[in-house]
């Protein structure tokens, strides 16, 4: 059988189409919305400043990793990030997150990470009170078929 250009050029095709099958996950859009759904029940959980709530959408991996607005450091391992979560929690009394813009996800089968706009509202216990935009970027892995997060990051516009 005699090898064309164009039996080349559909060979090369298939066996990059059958890579990709391999690196994304064949439902997409289904992966896209659990991430999603994880990505609001984190949010859901700093809005109602609830440490319990965050523990059950974080990896507890010595791997993950956060910086919040203020944050000077990164938190690492899930032992910094709960901590880091409990301090910040102790000085509000109120978070509003509204998401602006995004979250833009992308997915393979067990890594996902979505970068996004949110307006903020802080009310603080000394009865001050802040907004502003911030982007923030998220990294979530797929751990006994959940989507769990392994880093966030909000920094201010």
């Amino acid at each position: 059988m005699k090898t064309t250009g164009r039996n080349r050029v559909a060979a090369a095709t298939l066996s990059v189409a059958a890579l990709l099958s391999l690196a994304w996950p064949s439902d997409v859009g289904a992966q896209e919305a659990d991430v999603k759904a994880a990505i609001d029940a984190s949010q859901a959980a700093i809005h109602a400043r609830d440490v319990g709530a965050i523990a059950k959408v974080w990896s507890h991996g010595a791997d993950v990793t956060l910086v919040n607005p203020g944050d000077k450091t990164v938190a690492v391992g899930w032992d910094a990030v709960r901590g880091r979560w409990e301090a910040v929690f102790t000085i509000l009394s109120g978070v509003d997150i509204k998401q602006t813009d995004g979250p833009y996800i992308t997915v393979t089968d067990t890594i996902a990470h979505a970068v996004g706009i949110v307006h903020v509202g802080l009310r603080f216990k000394s009865q001050e009170a802040r907004e502003a935009d911030f982007v923030e970027t998220d990294v979530l892995r797929k751990q006994d078929g959940r989507w769990l997060v392994v880093s966030h990051t909000a920094k201010p516009l």
